[in-house]
């Protein structure tokens, strides 16, 4: 079993939040959660993250927007930020580049094990 990561899930979607961190607590992880954005990005600036799911289209930025401001600030560059979204299909083909990974929610547990086990889709 790899060792445990510190995980950011930001969601204003309380159910879907929770949900994503009951999961990621289960396969042993740390596990901090923000319903705002606001709430989600001093969590990165106070604490080392070493995976951030982010829902793209609930926390008043857009996904590129929020995704682009923690990598201005070297306190956590090295956090993966994982893009999370219900409708994938406008994405799809775009340059996604301003985050690590794009998923799509519900966030399966095939592919919370592939981010959080593997590290797979992480820098």
């Amino acid at each position: 079993m790899p060792a445990p990561l510190q995980v950011l899930i930001a969601d204003s979607h309380v159910k879907s939040a929770d949900a994503l961190a009951e999961a990621a607590l289960r396969l042993g992880h740390t596990i901090q959660v923000a319903y705002d954005g606001d709430t989600a990005i001093s969590l990165l600036r106070s604490i080392h993250f070493d995976v951030a799911f982010i829902d793209v289209a609930s926390l008043g930025a857009t996904g590129e927007v929020f995704c682009r401001r923690p990598v201005t600030d070297a306190a956590f560059e090295y956090t993966c930020m994982i893009a999370m979204t219900t409708d994938a299909a406008p994405l799809r083909g775009a340059d996604v580049n301003w985050c690590d990974a794009l998923l799509t929610k519900p966030v399966s547990m095939q592919a919370l094990r592939q981010v959080l086990g593997t590290g797979e889709d992480c820098p």
